[in-house]
């Protein structure tokens, strides 16, 4: 992998100096501010952040909202959903009122989608 120049001040002046880190050692310096300030590498987090609800959250809520709809399935609560298609919109509202779970360590596996950070 090649160095990456990066300036070095001396007394005002600049003088460029070899940095020999890797791509993974420089990403890992990132913070999560930063990552979240550029458009593609936020994108990538909420995407992320999103697979992750699904995947350990939204099923459990959809499940819970079955489960209350077959035993107190009434007009006043549920308002005639009888084949308990709401669920996965119940989990959506739950989803958009919490907070985003980011991990930036998506970034350490594949440096290159941090790429639009350091454009």
């Amino acid at each position: 992998m090649p160095s990456i120049k990066k300036p070095k001040y001396v007394d005002d002046t600049i003088a460029h100096e070899e940095d020999n880190r890797t791509m993974e050692d420089i990403v890992k310096e990132v913070s999560l501010k930063e990552f979240l300030d550029c458009k593609d590498t936020r994108e990538i987090l909420q995407s992320e952040a999103y697979w992750k609800f699904e995947k350990k959250t939204k099923g459990k809520i959809a499940k819970i909202y079955e489960d209350y709809n077959n035993v107190f399935g009434n007009k006043v609560i549920f308002k005639k959903d009888w084949k308990n298609e709401l669920g996965d919109l119940i989990a959506d509202i739950c989803y958009e009122h919490t907070a985003d779970d980011f991990d930036i360590t998506i970034f350490h596996h594949c440096p290159e989608l941090a790429a639009p950070v350091f454009r």
